[in-house]
C-alpha cells in the first residue's frame, strides 16, 4: 500500500537516456532511464522471453546514469534503433555486458564501446562483451573501442554464440 513493493513487469519494455526509472517502461513515452534497471524489473521466463527496446541516444554513466557492467539474464533481448543511433558507452569504467549461463538472448541494433576489462582471470576478458556458457545471437551491431587482456571487444568461452552482421574493431 505504501508503494514500497515491487511488481515485476511481464511484457516488453522501453528504455531511453531521457527516460525516468519511476516511469512504467511500457512504451516509448514512458521509458525507463537505464538498461540495468529494466533488466531487473522484467519477469521473463523460457516460455515468456521479453525484449527491451533501447531508443536512440547514448547510454553511459555521464549521460544517462547507466551502471556497468550490464549483467544480462536468460530470455531477455536487447534491441536498439541501429548501431549509429543507439550507443552503450562504459566510458572505460568497466565491461559493457556480462553474459554468463544465459539462454535465448538476442542483442541487436546498437554499438558497444568504451568497455574496459582489467584484473585477473575472467575479469581481464571481453571489454565489450564477456560471454560464458551462453548461446546468444548478436546481429546488426558494432563493437568498437573496447579494451581487455583477452578479447578486448568480445570474449566467448564455452558458448554457442551466433554472430552475424557485426563489426568488431579496436580504437
Amino acid at each position: 500500500l505504501d508503494g514500497s513493493c515491487l511488481y515485476p513487469i511481464m511484457q516488453d519494455v522501453w528504455v531511453s537516456p531521457i527516460g525516468n526509472n519511476d516511469n512504467s517502461g511500457l512504451d516509448q513515452e514512458n521509458a525507463f532511464k537505464t538498461l540495468a534497471f529494466a533488466i531487473w524489473k522484467i519477469a521473463q521466463s523460457e516460455e515468456n522471453p521479453y525484449t527491451i527496446h533501447l531508443t536512440e541516444g547514448i547510454y553511459s554513466q555521464s549521460n544517462s546514469g547507466e551502471e556497468f557492467p550490464i549483467i544480462l539474464k536468460s530470455h531477455v533481448n536487447i534491441v536498439g534503433y541501429g548501431d549509429t543511433l543507439t550507443i552503450l558507452d562504459a566510458e572505460s569504467t568497466d565491461r559493457v555486458f556480462t553474459m554468463e549461463d544465459c539462454d535465448n538472448n538476442t542483442i541487436s541494433g546498437l554499438t558497444i564501446t568504451g568497455g574496459l576489462a582489467e584484473g585477473e582471470g575472467s575479469d581481464n576478458t571481453g571489454g565489450g562483451l564477456s560471454i560464458r556458457n551462453s548461446n546468444p545471437l548478436l546481429t546488426n551491431m558494432t563493437i568498437i573501442g573496447n579494451t581487455g587482456g583477452s578479447g578486448g571487444g568480445i570474449y566467448v568461452a564455452h558458448s554457442d554464440a551466433s554472430i552475424s552482421d557485426v563489426i568488431i574493431t579496436g580504437n
